[in-house]
């Protein structure tokens, strides 16, 4: 089965997202979604990863796209005092902002890579875990759990 990372499945998971950025206003809401999109191309890689659908070099530039540029915008929308609720943001993002840029620009220097390996299912097999592991390492300090 064919699953192609398109403007309309995006769209998609950005409705089913609503519940969870209820409430979610400026700032957060826009980071909130950026950072949905980028879980999205993130599900999209790990089912290329897992060989539930075929690696295709143009569904893993998308991935890529999403994964920077929504870094990228995001480390905008983290401004002192954008902290409130619904955010899953913690205390940590602003208390330790150096290390919080540095795991940020790890995402985006490993989603480079990936657009430059797309037509190499090798290479981007190889990726999809530093990605994944790139995703972890900032969420668990950075990010409240549900």
């Amino acid at each position: 089965m064919r699953l192609p990372l398109t403007a309309p499945l995006l769209v998609v998971a950005l409705t089913t997202a609503a519940p969870a950025h209820e409430g979610a206003t400026g700032v957060v809401k826009e980071r909130m979604d950026a950072m949905e999109e980028m879980g999205e191309a993130t599900k999209l890689l790990a089912l290329l990863a897992q060989g539930a659908i075929p690696h295709d070099a143009a569904r893993v530039t998308t991935a890529a796209d999403i994964l920077e540029t929504r870094m990228v915008l995001s480390l905008d929308k983290f401004p002192e005092g954008s902290d409130q609720h619904p955010t899953r943001a913690l205390p940590a993002v602003w208390s330790d902002r150096a290390d919080f840029d540095a795991k940020a620009q790890d995402l985006i220097t490993l989603a480079q890579d990936l657009r430059r390996a797309a037509a190499d299912p090798q290479v981007t097999l190889a990726l999809i875990p530093q990605i994944n592991d790139s995703c972890r390492a900032c969420h668990r300090p950075f990010r409240a759990r549900r």
